[in-house]
Order: structure tokens, then C-alpha cells, then sequence
């Protein structure tokens, strides 16, 4: 049995012979029909990029992850971190714990960094940060939040702030200072 290519390679040369070029071909001559069964336009390549690089910069903007973007739009990674790059935006980091008190929200990345923020204590580990606050009256929900995931009025911990913050609006995300960056080599 011949393979796609061996099946579309005549076809190919054929339509070239008769238009000079696969671009000259219109899309409704039969033998173009056939090459079509046999290979179906890419829907990758007939995407409105104006469309994806918007959505790629909204999806930024609502805290996903490089890889988290590429997965929802059918990108390689590759190009969403070049995109990232090129248009000098900044990822946001992802929650881990909403902590509840009271009807009060918390959105953090770490419980030993809550416990030390909130309580001034040093806590070895998530378990034990987890069984110190649920003491204190916390509730611990593990999880992976982005910042849109965030409703308005909850406050929000990262791991470089002092205090948690209350998002107000889409905007109050606080990056960490650029020297604050540590680099895993």
C-alpha cells in the first residue's frame, strides 16, 4: 500500500504542470478535491493569528502558564514563551491553597509562607503549616489557581510579598522586583 505522500506526489506534480504553481490552484479543480481527502486543511494554518496572539496575551493576563496557554490554543510552548517575550509581558505565578476564615478568602502559593506572614511562625512544612492553621480555625482547599480565578475583594499571598493584599481590580497583580528573580540553572 502506498503511503499519503506516494499518492499525493502525482497529484501534486499534475496541478503544478496545469497552474504552474500550488498556489495558482483553485480550491474547486477535482484533482486539488482529491488532495484534500487525502491531506485536509490544517486548522493551524488557517487560524486568524491576529485572534491567538489576543487571546495568548488575555490568557497571560488571566495568570495562566506558558504550557497551560499552549495546551488551550494548540501552540507549541516555544512560540507562547517567544510571544511572552517579545511583547515584554510577565507571567503570573499560580495559588496553590485558598485558605477561608470567617467568610475571608486567602489565595496563596505556600502554607509555611502564610503561617510565617500571618502568625510570625516558622513551620517546616506544607503538612504541618496545613495542621497548625486548620487549628487556628482555617479551612485549606489545595488547588491550582490563576489570577482570574481570584474574585475581587479576596486577598492574595505570593511568596516576595509582605502582606496579603486585596485584589481590587484585574490589575493589582504585584510582581516581584526583577532582581528579587532567582534563576535555576
Amino acid at each position: 500500500m502506498a503511503t499519503k505522500y506516494q499518492r499525493v506526489l502525482p497529484i501534486v506534480h499534475a496541478l503544478e504542470s496545469k497552474y504552474g504553481s500550488m498556489v495558482n490552484v483553485p480550491k474547486s479543480d477535482s484533482d486539488f478535491k482529491k488532495l484534500r481527502k487525502i491531506y485536509p486543511e490544517s486548522s493551524s494554518r488557517d487560524r486568524d493569528f491576529n485572534q491567538i496572539r489576543a487571546k495568548t496575551y488575555s490568557l497571560v493576563q488571566d495568570g495562566y502558564s506558558a504550557y497551560k496557554i499552549s495546551k488551550k490554543l494548540h501552540v507549541t510552548r516555544v512560540w507562547v514563551s517567544k510571544y511572552i517575550k517579545d511583547n515584554g509581558l510577565r507571567l503570573k505565578h499560580p495559588f496553590n491553597y485558598l485558605i477561608t476564615i470567617s467568610g475571608v478568602r486567602y489565595y496563596t502559593e505556600s502554607l509555611i509562607y502564610f503561617a510565617k506572614i500571618e502568625f510570625h511562625k516558622s513551620l517546616r512544612s506544607n503538612t504541618d503549616a496545613k495542621i497548625y492553621l486548620q487549628e487556628h480555625g482555617f479551612n485549606i482547599k489545595p488547588g491550582y489557581y490563576v489570577w482570574a480565578d481570584i474574585p475581587k475583594g479576596a486577598y492574595f499571598l505570593l511568596n516576595y510579598m509582605d502582606v496579603p493584599k486585596i485584589k481590587k481590580r484585574t490589575n493589582d497583580y504585584i510582581y516581584p522586583p526583577r532582581e528579587a528573580i532567582q534563576w535555576k540553572f
